[in-house]
């Protein structure tokens, strides 16, 4: 075999080596390989929806139904258009969206939640704007947290597009 060929193939096995660790992490961090299948193909949902939420009032019940993971519903469910679903597919599975080895010192205060579901799998992603971070939830049970800087405008399009009444969304810049 030619050396320039072996070289080539070597750096693909290589390439193809870093982005595989690199799925996979985004396969844990949304809690695992049937989660990760949803969030990678949004449209084959059967629940896409967006909700406001109120990220200071925690505390609330976790058990009523006006109340996500103790946060108070403001307002939705909202369905979730097909290309604001494409985008966030890119986003939620793209490693490169997530500032990994990052630790801020901020307060998770969630505004949006979105509820993902097909079959017997339920994702949902709390996003806050405040300190541009996610939570992972996977059929109720908290799974996976990071940062989401890298994607920030991406989602604010989405938000601002889900909730163009919302005064609070709208100012967020």
């Amino acid at each position: 075999m030619k050396p320039y060929l072996t070289k080539a193939l070597l750096l693909v096995l290589i390439l193809s080596t870093i982005a595989g660790c690199s799925t996979a992490k985004v396969e844990t961090l949304v809690g695992g390989d049937e989660a990760y299948a949803l969030v990678s193909d949004l449209s084959k949902a059967t629940t896409c929806e967006a909700y406001r939420i109120d990220g200071y009032a925690r505390g609330a019940k976790a058990d009523n139904p006006k109340n996500l993971y103790g946060f108070p519903i403001i307002s939705g469910p909202v369905p979730i258009d097909d290309a604001s679903q494409a985008t966030l597919s890119k986003v939620l599975t793209d490693p490169n969206s997530y500032l990994w080895d990052v630790a801020k010192g901020c307060e998770f205060l969630p505004g949006v939640a979105l509820r993902l579901a097909a079959d017997k799998i339920q994702v949902d992603v709390l996003i806050c704007f405040s300190c541009d971070e996610f939570a992972f939830y996977l059929n109720g049970k908290h799974v996976g947290h990071e940062d989401f800087d890298p994607r920030r405008a991406d989602l604010l399009r989405i938000a601002k597009k889900l909730f163009p009444q919302d005064d609070k969304i709208m100012s967020l810049k």
